[in-house]
């Protein structure tokens, strides 16, 4: 006799769903911290997070990893030959 768990399998199956409609629609958390003593601000976090698939990040205007850290365009990929600087 083979017994099986569905309640398992069933969990498993809601689970991928629920992550797949989230990756699919995009998610957003935001939140505000603040500590104060004697109403002088010591800490102040804003916090921001978005979770979904890559295509919903571009079709709502995110693509910070065609960016480097100053926010300029990143053209080449991977492999491609670094052109010599003009003067070197």
């Amino acid at each position: 006799m083979i017994q099986t768990n569905e309640g398992t399998l069933g969990q498993s199956v809601n689970l991928l769903q629920a992550i797949d409609k989230i990756l699919d629609k995009g998610i957003v958390v935001a939140g505000d911290i603040k500590i104060k003593l004697v109403d002088v601000e010591l800490l102040s976090l804003q916090v921001r997070l978005v979770v979904c698939s890559i295509d919903k990040a571009e079709q709502i205007g995110l693509d910070f990893w065609n960016r480097d850290w100053q926010g300029t365009l990143i053209t080449s990929k991977p492999g491609d030959k670094i052109p010599a600087k003009a003067g070197a």
